[in-house]
């Protein structure tokens, strides 16, 4: 077992957009600073990951671009209005209309 000092630092991960913002990174002690480098490699290669495999869902996203396309069309389609969102159950809501007496 590795026994070493560990921190916590807070982030925020926006889904939709496949992002992560990392806050008070300048109060990271400077010991501890190219481990978090290494973790932000790690989070967002998994934010890569994340995007294409989300990708394959919309019909609008061509998954066999180059990943930096990909994520840059995921983000793009975070911020439309225009754009079912699933994540949000949007591809999940139905309508009904009933007549009197149905």
């Amino acid at each position: 077992m590795t026994s070493g000092i560990y921190a916590i630092y807070w982030c925020l991960h926006d889904t939709a957009g496949d992002e992560i913002a990392f806050y008070d990174e300048l109060k990271i002690p400077p010991h501890q600073s190219q481990v978090h480098q290494k973790h932000k490699q790690t989070f967002e290669a998994a934010l890569d990951l994340n995007a294409k495999e989300r990708s394959r869902r919309f019909a609008s996203i061509n998954t066999k671009n180059k990943i930096n396309r990909v994520r840059k069309a995921i983000n793009q389609r975070s911020v439309s209005l225009f754009e079912p969102r699933p994540e949000l159950g949007m591809g999940l809501i139905h309508f009904v209309s009933l007549e009197d007496g149905v």
